[in-house]
């Protein structure tokens, strides 16, 4: 029985270390995991920051593009540029001001 006994505490002795490293190991990627969680979290942060960015670059594009025609063309053009793209180009020629372009 004591040779049970001494075996007994003699395999409990050698196990506790490998216990004990097992522990700091957990510890450690505990806290590898621990970082990377927060590296995680501000490129989140800088994620939201760049998309915020880029939808009012997005917003002011789309702004510029819609007042694209008013801007380069008025209003009074629509009605006078079929009639100028139907007139033929020898009506144009006979006019001086116009002639020889």
């Amino acid at each position: 029985m004591r040779r049970v006994a001494l075996a007994l505490l003699l395999l409990l002795a050698v196990a506790t270390p490998a216990l004990g490293d097992d522990a700091g190991r957990k510890h450690r990627i505990d806290s590898q995991i621990a970082t990377l969680q927060n590296k995680l979290t501000g490129q989140h942060k800088q994620e939201q920051a760049l998309r915020s960015e880029v939808n009012d670059y997005t917003a002011r594009i789309r702004a510029l593009e819609s007042r694209v025609a008013e801007a380069y063309v008025p209003s009074f053009w629509r009605a006078i540029m079929p009639v100028v793209k139907n007139t033929p180009e020898s009506l144009f020629q006979r006019l001086p001001f116009l002639s020889g372009r």
